[in-house]
């Protein structure tokens, strides 16, 4: 997402298409050089729904938590599985942006390799 999209938008990503995390950029999410803000802090984001404050009128910008370390998607499997010891999720950065991988995602990976 960019900074300025609403949070309803952000809300949409984790919700109804299971994103998560959802990375938040300076300037357009297409762009390669998109400077990386944050992730969406959805624990936040639940206490605003609770409130029932209006999504479509807060800026993702608004909701955020620092960025979890980013890897490029040459990187070895031990660099991804030594990142997620000490965090629940990491991103992955290719031309099209970024992509979470969770401990979930490296087990399923792992057990599609021949060995």
């Amino acid at each position: 997402l960019s900074a300025t999209d609403d949070l309803a938008c952000a809300y949409k990503h984790l919700a109804d298409r299971d994103v998560d995390p959802v990375p938040v950029v300076e300037g357009n999410p297409d762009h390669a050089n998109a400077r990386l803000l944050g992730i969406i802090d959805t624990e936040k984001l639940c206490r605003h729904l609770a409130a029932g404050l209006d999504l479509e009128a807060l800026q993702a910008d608004s909701c955020l938590i620092p960025p979890p370390p980013v890897l490029d998607p040459a990187a070895p499997w031990s660099a991804l599985e030594e990142a997620l010891q000490a965090y629940p999720v990491v991103l992955i950065r290719d031309q099209a942006g970024y992509v979470g991988c969770t401990r979930r995602d490296l087990l399923r990976s792992l057990a599609r390799l021949a060995h």
